[in-house]
């Protein structure tokens, strides 16, 4: 077995970039011991249903959570060889996207090259980037999982806190990461830590107060989880298509370049002028202008939708104009919600799964649709997953409510199980009961209730447009800050 950081000795000019696909990954597989937990079973996203539990992968037999986190680290392989036939491989199964989105152009490949070898110019930083592609979903593996909760019962904390703390407790169980240089292993710790997923931040999932967490690290740690967001979201939708990179499109390429421009200015300007630079950027992607808290709660929806043109904007307007007053008042009231000054800001988590399955299952009902009748449906599926996220605001807000709960932190309303209903029955959802199956001061598990009687409704709660104190930041300043799209 060689060592990870012998294995790069070179830096990105080294062999191993060279293997062919199947080398490549078991040469990965014996250089990093860890990685062997990722054909365990794992909580896999709930984005999307791939049928078969293992399937061949370079000729590798792989659970989904392996073909995601090897796809990444192949497409990481394609960035560094940086030639033509790897810029085919990593595009190849973009040209045929529903919807279809932007093949990523060979300047933007090149671009993306560039950024990697700029930031990884040492073998010791390349090996911790190969280990944190590979294996920053560690913390989704039951078997890690399990054994956590076993020695912190009380603790309710998502994947990446997980691994981070089993990191810090018991380095020596991850050989490959035990064997980085104390100062790699720090930052990888770090991003886990700072609970900004950066691939969150760039789908608006994450409220203004999130980037006080970025604020603490230095450049070059920022720089490695930014690295390693960008390939984590390459590997993505592996489990569905992993011919190439499903997901980092041109549209994708687009946006994390605009957020790490915002990212580059934390250390000079405050975090409310960095989100709202972003946001108006993304706002101009789907024709909505920054002006109003209506108008922030539509930017940070598309960018859960993952819209990213005018034409998708129209969609989410069209949805949006059929909402009920009391489902908009509670999407604009949260949206808004800073996350300080005494108001807890609430993170739906799988917020994106549960727009996307609603829109994607109501598409699989009619495979045959023009684009017109797309449209139609992306509308409904966008309807029913904004009244889902709409429910699960407004139980979180209630639970601080009662609890009187104003400190200055994110609330995670953990909605897994209701974005897996959604993936099968979106239109059951609309009415049905809620039920809590976890929870502490940090975090809510919901779920839907097949018994009504324990339940939790919107209507018998009174839950709709709780009021919210404080708005993200004011909106008449003037945007100066543009990007190119």
């Amino acid at each position: 077995m060689r060592d990870l950081i012998e294995l790069v000795s070179d830096g990105l000019s080294s062999d191993f970039f060279q293997m062919n696909y199947n080398d490549f990954i078991k040469t990965t597989i014996d250089s990093i011991p860890e990685a062997k937990y990722l054909h365990e079973e794992a909580n896999e996203s709930a984005e999307g249903v791939a049928s078969e539990k293992l399937k061949l992968f370079h000729g590798h037999s792989m659970t989904n959570e392996e073909i995601r986190a090897f796809s990444a680290l192949v497409c990481f392989k394609d960035v560094v060889v940086g030639d033509e036939k790897a810029y085919e491989n990593f595009t190849q199964c973009q040209h045929n996207l529903i919807p279809k989105k932007p093949v990523l152009s060979k300047e933007s490949f090149f671009e993306i090259g560039n950024y990697v070898r700029s930031k990884l110019t040492n073998p010791e930083d390349c090996a911790a980037a190969i280990w944190s592609i590979l294996c920053n979903d560690l913390g989704k593996v039951k078997s890690i999982e399990n054994s956590f909760n076993n020695q912190h019962p009380d603790v309710l904390i998502g994947h990446d806190a997980i691994l981070a703390e089993v990191l810090k407790e018991n380095a020596e169980s991850f050989s490959a990461f035990n064997a980085l240089p104390k100062k790699q292993q720090q930052q990888i710790i770090a991003g886990y830590t700072s609970g900004c997923d950066i691939s969150q931040l760039e789908q608006l999932e994450l409220p203004v107060i999130a980037l006080n967490k970025l604020t603490s690290l230095d450049k070059e740690t920022l720089d490695l989880y930014i690295l390693h967001s960008i390939f984590d979201v390459a590997g993505a939708a592996a489990h569905f298509n992993s011919n190439g990179s499903f997901t980092m499109h041109q549209e994708t390429w687009n946006f994390f370049n605009a957020t790490q421009a915002c990212l580059g200015t934390l250390s000079t300007t405050s975090i409310e002028d960095v989100y709202k630079q972003y946001l108006a950027y993304r706002g101009e992607c789907v024709g909505i202008p920054l002006t109003t808290p209506e108008s922030v709660a539509q930017i940070r929806i598309a960018g859960l939708a993952r819209f990213g043109s005018p034409e998708r904007g129209g969609i989410l307007q069209a949805a949006w104009d059929t909402l009920s007053p009391e489902v908009k008042e509670t999407l604009i009231n949260e949206f808004n919600a800073h996350g300080g000054q005494g108001q807890r800001a609430i993170f739906i988590g799988y917020g994106v799964s549960i727009l996307l399955n609603a829109i994607g299952a109501k598409q699989k009902e009619f495979k045959e649709a023009t684009v017109e009748q797309r449209k139609e449906l992306t509308r409904q599926g966008l309807v029913i997953g904004l009244t889902n996220l709409a429910t699960a605001f407004s139980i979180a807000r209630q639970i601080l409510h009662e609890r009187g709960d104003t400190s200055n932190e994110i609330f995670v309303a953990e909605c897994d199980q209701i974005a897996r209903a959604l993936n099968k029955n979106p239109d059951a959802s609309i009415g049905m009961n809620w039920r809590i199956i976890a929870q502490n001061h940090r975090r809510v598990d919901f779920a839907f209730s097949p018994k009504p009687s324990n339940a939790l409704t919107m209507s018998q709660m009174g839950l709709l447009a709780q009021p919210i104190s404080s708005n993200a930041f004011s909106l008449t300043d003037e945007q100066s800050l543009k990007f190119s799209k």
